[in-house]
């Protein structure tokens, strides 16, 4: 299988240190099939993160076929109907197929959302 994880987590932060962990236990409860799940923890700011990858059906078929990849933040909630939608929408054939990804908090929802997502301080800072 190709370096897919490790190419996705360089473009998204350059300096993450991976660990290991059980893929099943990082998932969001919903559909998820075929949905892969990492995580690491950041070097830059030291906090841990779940990446959610699903890759086209076709993924491994060849390796000169490239896809397009949407990015999906708040992964914890949303990726499960992301992957409801994908499924709907490529059934109807009105997307291509595409690499998903989606990037998760593994705790502290309000502190880590507002540190990565808000270019201010806030009172959610020390939350």
């Amino acid at each position: 299988m190709k370096q897919v994880y490790l190419l996705i987590l360089s473009a998204l932060i350059t300096t993450a240190t991976l660990a290991q962990q059980d893929n099943d236990s990082l998932l969001p409860k919903g559909r998820m099939d075929g949905v892969k799940a990492m995580k690491f923890k950041s070097a830059i700011n030291d906090q841990e993160y779940v990446v959610l990858v699903k890759l086209p059906d076709s993924y491994n078929d060849t390796i000169k076929k490239t896809y397009p990849v949407v990015y999906a933040l708040d992964a914890q909630w949303g990726f499960p109907a992301l992957m409801d939608t994908r499924h709907e929408l490529l059934y109807d054939n009105l997307i291509p197929e595409l690499i998903f990804v989606g990037i998760a908090f593994t705790d502290n929802y309000f502190t880590n959302r507002n540190r990565d997502f808000t270019p201010t301080h806030t009172e959610f800072d020390s939350v």
